[in-house]
């Protein structure tokens, strides 16, 4: 599995890396987030057969788990994830 931390999905520039690095990944996690996939992610997809993942999750459940802790409600999630990806 890779975790994507740079910034590249959002400056529009790639590291410099070999993508043979990644022809045996498994799957892939850009923590950036946006309506189309991101520029790792569709590089990615490009050099592996690796799953591609967005940070959009990690948005919204660290929103739900601040909420939880502000007002003691798990609030469920199902409903704005489909609203934000429909964005």
């Amino acid at each position: 599995m890779v975790i994507n931390s740079t910034s590249c999905s959002l400056t529009g520039e790639l590291p410099d890396i070999d993508p043979s690095v990644f022809k045996n990944t498994v799957a892939a996690y850009d923590m950036c987030y946006k309506k189309e996939k991101t520029l790792f992610n569709n590089w990615l997809e490009l050099h592996s057969k690796a799953l591609t993942i967005d940070g959009l999750g990690m948005l919204i459940e660290q929103a739900a788990e601040s909420f939880r802790i502000w007002h003691g409600v798990v609030p469920d999630t199902t409903e704005i994830r489909k609203v934000l990806r429909d964005l």
